[in-house]
Parts: C-alpha cells; sequence; structure tokens
C-alpha cells in the first residue's frame, strides 16, 4: 500500500478527535501513544470486535490524553494493516484512519462488533480469545467462548437448557400474575413460545431465561444477577449516602430501582398561572428506560458478572436542574 501524502488518506473532521478525547477509555474506547507493543494492539482488537465494537485512537498518551501525534502515519497504517490480517482469525479488516488534530497526526483504528469468536492467532482459539470488561481486556473463559460460538449460530444464551433445573424451580404463578395485568394468558404454548420452556433430552426443561427471570433458586445459579444502586458522596464512589441490592425477580427490579432514584432526586419547581408543576432532576421516562436497558442487556452467561462502565457527562442522561449525570452502568446504578 503506497502512498504520496497523509492528505490522501486522513479523516477532515476535527470534532472526531474531540469528541474522542471528550471521553475516558472504556468498554469501546481505548488510547495509544504509539503502536508498540504491536501485540497488545491486537489482543484490543480482537476484544473490541468479541464485545461490543470499538475505537482505538493511536498518537494519545492513555493516562493524561495528551496529543502527542504519529511521526510516520503512513507506515505505522501499513503495518498495522499487515499485522491485522497476519494475527487475527478469522480474518478481521478494521477501518484505519489518520486525522489531522492541531498540526499533528493521529490513527484511529475503527472495529466493528461481528460474531466471533475471534482470536490472536499466534496465542491460539482456546488461549487467544478476548473480550473487553471495562476498560481491560481479559481472556475470554471456556464458558465465554462457547457463548460467542452459540451466538453465532444464533443460539442465544437464555434461550439454553438451565442445567440441574426442573419445572418446579420457575415461579410460574409470578408470570401469570405479570401476564394478566397485561390482559394476555401464561398458557404453556405461551411459555414454549417465550423459550420458557426448551427440549432437552426428550423432556422440557426451562432455559437460562426462565431461571433469570422467575427463578426461586436464581441466586444459587446466578449469584450475581442482581441489582445493584448506590448514592454516593460526591465523585467519590467509595462513600455511601445510602446503597440498596435489590434481589427480586427480574421483571420486578425495574420499578424498585426506579423508586430508589427518585428518592435521591431533588425536585425543581416550574411556577404556573393556575398551578405549579414538579419538575424532576432526571426525566421519569428516560430514567425508566435507562435502568431497563441496563437489566435486559446485561450478560448473565458471565457468570451474571456486573459490569461497571465510567460513562462521561454528555454520554449520560441530562439532569433538567443541574450539571451531574445520572449514570447508569451496567447492572451499577450510580447516582452523584
Amino acid at each position: 500500500m503506497a502512498h504520496n501524502d497523509v492528505s490522501s488518506r486522513k479523516g477532515g473532521d476535527v470534532s472526531v478527535i474531540e469528541r474522542f478525547l471528550a471521553r475516558n477509555k472504556g468498554k469501546t474506547l481505548e488510547f495509544k501513544e504509539n503502536c508498540r507493543p504491536l501485540h497488545a494492539i491486537v489482543r484490543t482488537v480482537v476484544a473490541f470486535a468479541n464485545t461490543a465494537g470499538g475505537s482505538i485512537v493511536i498518537g494519545v498518551k492513555d493516562k493524561t490524553k495528551d496529543v502527542v501525534g504519529i511521526a510516520e502515519p503512513l507506515g505505522d497504517e501499513e503495518r498495522l494493516a499487515n499485522t491485522f490480517a497476519d494475527s487475527i482469525t478469522p480474518l478481521l479488516i478494521p477501518d484505519i484512519q489518520i486525522h489531522a488534530w492541531r498540526n499533528r497526526q493521529l490513527i484511529v483504528v475503527v472495529v466493528p462488533h461481528s460474531v466471533g469468536p475471534y482470536y490472536v492467532r499466534s496465542e491460539g482459539p482456546d488461549s487467544g480469545v478476548y473480550v473487553r470488561l471495562g476498560s481491560s481486556n481479559r481472556p475470554a473463559g471456556p464458558e465465554l467462548i462457547a457463548e460467542i460460538r452459540r451466538l453465532a449460530r444464533n443460539a442465544f444464551f437464555d434461550e439454553q437448557p438451565c442445567s440441574g433445573i426442573n419445572s418446579e424451580d420457575i415461579d410460574f404463578r409470578v408470570a401469570s400474575e405479570l401476564f394478566a395485568q397485561a390482559s394476555r394468558p401464561f398458557t404453556l404454548p405461551k411459555r414454549r413460545s417465550l423459550g420458557l420452556l426448551v427440549a432437552q433430552g426428550g423432556r422440557e426443561v426451562p432455559s437460562n431465561g426462565a431461571v433469570l427471570l422467575f427463578g426461586r433458586t436464581r441466586s444459587n445459579v446466578f449469584p450475581n444477577a442482581t441489582v445493584r444502586c448506590a448514592r454516593f458522596l460526591g465523585s467519590d464512589t467509595a462513600r455511601f449516602l445510602d446503597q440498596s441490592e435489590i434481589d427480586e425477580y427480574l421483571p420486578n427490579t425495574a420499578d424498585q430501582a426506579v423508586a430508589f432514584i427518585e428518592r435521591h432526586t431533588r425536585q425543581g419547581l416550574e411556577i404556573g398561572r393556575v398551578r405549579n408543576r414538579k419538575l424532576p432532576e432526571y426525566p421519569v421516562e428516560a430514567v425508566r428506560e435507562a435502568v431497563i436497558n441496563a437489566i435486559v442487556h446485561a450478560d448473565y452467561s458471565i457468570g451474571g458478572a456486573t459490569h461497571v462502565q465510567h460513562v462521561p457527562y454528555g454520554a449520560a442522561l441530562p439532569s433538567q436542574t443541574h450539571d451531574a449525570p445520572l449514570r447508569v452502568t451496567g447492572l451499577t446504578i450510580a447516582f452523584s
């Protein structure tokens, strides 16, 4: 790949770099001062591809976010492209961009999320699979690799049979009551069509999804499938003003989590001609949607692990009354 000048490859949108610099590194963003060592960048690319995609900005110091730039962006671009082609299986082709920012050249590697599992070829398919947890790359264990392979076959974790669990371990009464609230019957065919009961060895058994939603012994199978709420003292996440761990059937946890947030939400007041209207610090609909999304999209296949991701202001829910963001991160709802 030969080029005579950087301008033929660089992106022209300065705001792209500014948006990256406004964020902290995390689940979908990594900063690298340079392209050394290449194997570390390869692992990050693999982790992004196996998790949620992401971007690597090269030419920015990791801890301080000082922009130092790249001396030979075209050469580094070609080295990166060749390394990715030679080092990652299956073939993965990230988008490698060169951007000019304040008289410095930066490289941005944009990695799409795709069903793999992708792995570092030199480390093999069992040891070379990485995933992104927070701002770090972690080797994927056998269970997670198996889950990624199930996704590749369109076989989702919540639809898989839950080992050692039978129908008596599922509280279908609670499920029926929830369906009754929506004026819908909760019949045996409905349980099957929803994937709550699945076939295994010639009989019907509860799925992982059934246990997560209505399992009487859910905490034994998924001990960390809980919602943890915390009210921190300012920005110090080591000091709590209030905290709560909600260990209920998952359909019931959202209401309790939203109630916790409302309990710690300041109320503004809008003066009207006829009547005054309370103005909550955060839009109730947005809070509820964020909580439900956190519960629904959590990855319970990793032992029900809680994933904590720092969300900077600007990516958080906007406050209606002041500048402190509400952070709903994984299953940790951080209210500061």
